[in-house]
Formats: structure tokens, sequence, C-alpha cells
């Protein structure tokens, strides 16, 4: 059986409402979630992550930035972009430096390794058959060409559509 309470045990609270602002606080200085560690350095250290190799979601791992807040600040700032940018050509030729050491490391034990490196660097000189490369645009064109069948059809629309435009012209 409950035991009724007496007045002895029985709280009171009172309450005061406050409106924003009267306590000499503002309503906009409560930030909402965890503070952000973007910042001018960290952003400049993970640049240079880059610089030396790493990936941009590694970069941003290591300085404790997420990825995804890192590509929605650099989108929204055309220097950070041009930064971060000159930040992977300089990682691509680094990458293409230790390629190259360790191909020529390689070719201290075989001499294929340098042969194969001659023979891609200097292909006129070094390979064994004449190498053509097709320029970059030549090979879009060649993609971009469109099927005899395709041609045919829009000839055969465009003498139907001057026919018709003769026909028109003679009835009036």
């Amino acid at each position: 059986m409950p035991i009724d309470p007496t007045s002895d045990e029985v709280k009171s609270v009172s309450l005061e409402l406050v409106a924003p602002g009267q306590d000499g606080s503002s309503c906009h200085q409560r930030i909402l979630g965890r503070p952000s560690n973007w910042s001018r350095k960290a952003f400049i250290r993970i640049c240079r992550h880059i610089e030396h190799g790493f990936s941009i979601p590694n970069a941003c791992a290591i300085e404790g930035i997420q990825y995804r807040g890192f590509r929605l600040r650099i989108q929204r700032d055309p220097r950070l972009q041009k930064r971060v940018t000159e930040a992977e050509e300089v990682r691509f030729k680094f990458r293409q430096e230790q390629a190259l050491a360790s191909i020529m490391a390689a070719g201290e034990k075989s001499w294929v390794a340098h042969a194969w490196f001659l023979e891609r660097s200097d292909p006129n000189h070094w390979a064994l058959r004449n190498v053509n490369r097709p320029d970059s645009e030549e090979q879009q064109l060649i993609e971009e060409e469109i099927p005899a069948e395709t041609l045919a059809n829009h000839r055969r629309l465009l003498l139907e559509l001057a026919h018709e435009d003769e026909q028109k012209e003679a009835s009036a």
C-alpha cells in the first residue's frame, strides 16, 4: 500500500522564465556540435601532407579534419582550390620521381628495367618499332565519329525537308 506523503515530504520548486538577452547572455552564443579543428595552419599542413604523397582523405585524417568538411570549405574559396591543385601537382611530380627512382634501383640488378625506361622515355631512339602516338585531340575526334547509318538517316531527312520546301515554294 502506498504511503501518502505528508507535508514534510512534499517538495516545491519555483521557476522563473527569462527572455534571451535579459540575463546578459545572447541567444546566438551557443554553438552546437564539436568545435572545428579547421584553421589556416591546419589547411597548410594538409597541403604539405598532400605534397609529400598522401591522399587528401588521409591528410585530413592526420590533421583530425573531416574530408567532407574540407571539400565543402575548398569549394567555397577559389584561393584554397588553387592551393590544393598546386599541392596535387607537386604530389604527382613527387610520385613520378619515386617511380623513376625505383626503376633505376631495379636496373642495378637487371638491365631490363633500364632498357624499359629508355624505350618508354625516348621511343623514337630506343624502341624496336616506330611508335606513333596520336594527339589527345585527334583521339577525341576519332572517338566522336558518327556511324554511317546515322549520317545516311540525316541526309535522307534533309533531302525530304528540301523537297517539301520546294513544293511549298512552287504552290505559293
